[in-house]
């Protein structure tokens, strides 16, 4: 079963998150987000289940020799990151008891890049799935991935 955790920016869908995790258990991973002067500066990716943390998202001005993988606005993934994320996604629904928990779909994934094949493949395995979604983003997700069932928790 697909669960949409949505709301708008800074609403607290990766808070939501990490709650349904401590109550339902299950691993995934959700992006913590570092502010300076009022605006995200980085953000850092959590596995749910060992608690493990790594740089996934900093400001372009910021990179300085990290190997990237993809970018939007002003911000790029890092590889390394994005490959541990990929690479673990793939294990879980054999590995895992419990949901799993990808935090969070956006713009990328939308656009068919980013995390889009890892989600895509996700929603159709016969799992429970929480996913965070932003509130602007959800029509568009639910197009694109071709989505009709599903229950929604708006925060």
């Amino acid at each position: 079963m697909l669960h949409i955790v949505t709301g708008k920016i800074d609403a607290g869908k990766t808070t939501t998150m990490q709650n349904l995790h401590q109550s339902l258990g299950g691993d995934g991973f959700v992006s913590l987000k570092t502010m300076k002067d009022g605006r995200p500066l980085c953000f850092d990716a959590l596995r749910l289940k060992t608690g493990e943390t790594r740089p996934l998202i900093k400001r372009i001005s910021d990179v300085q020799g990290d190997k990237t993988a993809f970018s939007i606005g002003p911000y790029v993934f890092l590889k390394d990151t994005v490959d541990w994320i990929k690479e673990t996604l793939k294990t879980l629904p054999e590995t895992t008891s419990g949901p799993i928990f990808f935090d969070e779909v956006g713009l990328l994934e939308i656009d068919k890049q980013g995390f889009y094949d890892d989600v895509a493949w996700l929603i159709k395995e016969n799992i429970t799935l929480y996913l965070s979604v932003r509130t602007e983003s959800l029509n568009s997700f639910l197009k694109t991935f071709h989505v009709t069932t599903y229950e929604l928790k708006e925060v």
